[in-house]
């Protein structure tokens, strides 16, 4: 779906076949995951300059076969929740362009199969916090067990990439 919507449309949670959406342009005012987490194959979820929002919210039992999930260009966004049994499938995560983004995802560690982390150009604030986690906080434990972990930034027109190296921790 492309263009300016307040809400997604109320029709949309009754596509029960529905595997993939993507919503670019939307600039929605209320969380879209509200009217999408109770799709129950929707297995693709790409938001592309699609929510005004601080905060969405995958709540506990939602996105039952969600794998991938990408965030583009979500200028507002300060805050993923993730609560418990929430996408229990997630394998994917790619966060881009969500500059006001400054805390690293508390409850990343209900997110137990993801085995693809990325990270593109985000703020400053949000890097550092991530590269230099707490190494006795859960989160740090959890990330670890994710498979690939990558930090992407575009500088004067080229893509720099670096990777966590799952055996000293640090990104190289």
């Amino acid at each position: 779906m492309t263009g300016r919507l307040e809400k997604p449309p109320q029709w949309i949670s009754s596509l029960q076949g529905l595997s993939g959406i993507i919503f670019r342009y939307s600039l929605l005012r209320s969380d879209p995951l509200e009217y999408l987490q109770d799709l129950p194959n929707l297995g693709y979820l790409y938001l592309d300059c699609a929510y005004e929002g601080e905060e969405l919210c995958f709540k506990a039992g939602g996105f039952p076969r969600l794998k991938r999930l990408v965030f583009t260009r979500l200028s507002e966004l300060r805050r993923l929740i993730v609560k418990e049994s929430s996408t229990p499938l997630l394998e994917e995560l790619k966060l881009r362009e969500s500059k006001s983004m400054a805390q690293f995802l508390d409850d990343i560690h209900h997110l137990v199969h993801l085995q693809r982390l990325q990270f593109a150009d985000m703020s400053d604030m949000f890097i550092n916090q991530l590269e230099h986690m707490d190494k006795e906080s859960n989160e740090y434990e959890w990330i670890l067990q994710v498979s690939m972990v990558v930090i992407r930034n575009s500088i004067n027109g080229k893509w720099h990439t670096r990777s966590l190296d799952q055996a000293t921790g640090n990104f190289i």
